[in-house]
């Protein structure tokens, strides 16, 4: 099986409490080679919108996906971008946006959904007791196609980076 993704990757929460650099944090961390991270705070409440639904019977690994995609529009939309996770006046001539391609994403998503859950042997259906294993393969999943989606390597990224 080709290696899209790192066998192991390392999780580094920045704590976000008020104007307290967290943002300027993380747009020190953008394109650094190693990282993959989602832009601004948009991730920050990503694993208490998750969560909710993994309580749910029915629940697959692939459906996590269209949960984030209800959720986080803004990373696909310009016009839902929103100053309070610090997405827009972005870049040198405060003009550039964090978006990517929808159905790009999506399919990037579930590619490397895919690769992670038959690398970590785990079905589609989302077994009760195993819900802490998809959400490490969701995210993972989830920044390495928003880092594809900018053009960036996934496979080179060893450490990913989350607001809580």
């Amino acid at each position: 099986m080709e290696q899209l993704l790192p066998e192991k990757m390392k999780i580094i929460a920045i704590q976000n409490y008020g104007p307290s650099g967290t943002l300027f944090l993380h747009s020190l961390l953008d394109n650094h080679p190693d990282v993959i991270q989602l832009p601004g705070l948009t991730g920050i409440h990503l694993l208490k919108n998750i969560e909710v639904h993994l309580e749910k019977e029915d629940l697959t690994a692939s459906n996590l996906g269209s949960i984030f995609f209800l959720a986080y529009d803004c990373l696909f939309n310009p016009e839902h971008l929103s100053y309070d996770h610090g997405l827009i006046y972005l870049g040198q001539d405060c003009n550039e946006n964090p978006c990517v391609d929808k159905e790009n994403f999506g399919k990037d998503y579930l590619r490397y959904l895919k690769y992670l859950m038959e690398r970590d042997g785990l079905p589609p259906q989302i077994a009760p007791g195993q819900e802490n294993k998809y959400l490490r393969i969701f995210f993972h999943a989830i920044y390495a196609a928003y880092a594809k989606g900018l053009g960036q390597d996934p496979s080179q990224k060893r450490t990913l980076v989350y607001p809580i």
